[in-house]
């Protein structure tokens, strides 16, 4: 191996210890936003970030759309603060939480913190560390929770709309959206009822009576187009056919036979 190739084997070598130690510093810091305990301490309290703004900056749209989950719901994911309780994650959380507490002082007076032991202001990495990994690692909501949260949004006046929500109207895939992390579209698929409960929900009940009748049309077209067979062209398996057609209408007669019956 000559120099230039050790040189550039070098230069690997480093750029890869590199991108594994960040990986790892990413796993560490979503490990302490995990791991820090949860306790409840009072919304006024909770400080806003040290230098005022995040690495993403909530939209109107989604601090409302979370306002009116979090009001419907609670606050599934606490906020996450340093030791002096200023904010390390959950601006869009906190935001929306002032909201409300604007509207009900009394019932967002102390909101679930989870505490970093740390100082933001001393240790600006690690408060951006917390901030994207609580970002990277945000909980993957399954199929089952997420339906089951649609169920309690909508018993909170939440409606499905097609389209743009009238006036007054609390939408349910952005409330939905904003504390599940989940595109419009995904909800949707995930939301969308299996073909076995649809077909149930539009099929009407089958009553003997209309089975009765099912049955009975079908065996007159089936002895219609059998009627130009002889028996001796027949296979096997066709022998067997015909014989089962044979029993079930000698079993419908006694099923309409039983039904009479019963109507005296």
């Amino acid at each position: 191996m000559n120099r230039h190739d050790k040189a550039r084997a070098g230069m690997l070598a480093g750029i890869q210890a590199g991108h594994a130690q960040a990986l790892l510093d990413k796993r560490l810091a979503a490990d302490a936003v995990h791991a820090g305990d949860v306790s409840v301490m009072p919304l006024a309290d909770v400080l806003d970030r040290v230098g005022g703004r995040d690495t993403r900056e909530p939209s109107l749209e989604a601090l409302e759309a979370l306002a009116e989950s979090i009001d419907a719901l609670g606050l599934l994911e606490p906020l996450v603060v340093d030791r002096l309780g200023r904010l390390l994650a959950g601006k869009t959380r906190l935001l929306s939480l002032r909201r409300l507490a604007a509207q009900d002082p009394g019932r967002w007076a102390k909101v679930p913190v989870r505490r970093m032991d740390f100082d933001a202001e001393t240790e600006p990495a690690q408060a951006l560390a917390v901030e994207v990994a609580e970002n990277e690692q945000r909980r993957d909501y399954t199929s089952t929770e997420v339906r089951a949260l649609a169920e309690r949004l909508k018993a909170a006046g939440f409606q499905a709309t097609a389209g743009r929500p009238r006036t007054g109207t609390k939408a349910l895939l952005p409330a939905l959206g904003a504390v599940v992390g989940k595109s419009k579209r995904t909800l949707l698929r995930i939301l969308a009822p299996a073909p076995e409960e649809a077909t149930a929900r539009t099929a009407p009940p089958v009553t003997l009576a209309d089975a009765c009748a099912r049955l009975r049309r079908a065996l007159v077209s089936f002895e219609r187009i059998a009627s130009d067979v002889a028996l001796v062209d027949l296979t096997p398996a066709q022998h067997r056919v015909v014989a089962d057609a044979a029993a079930l209408c000698e079993r419908l007669t006694h099923l309409e036979a039983e039904r009479e019956t019963d109507k005296r």
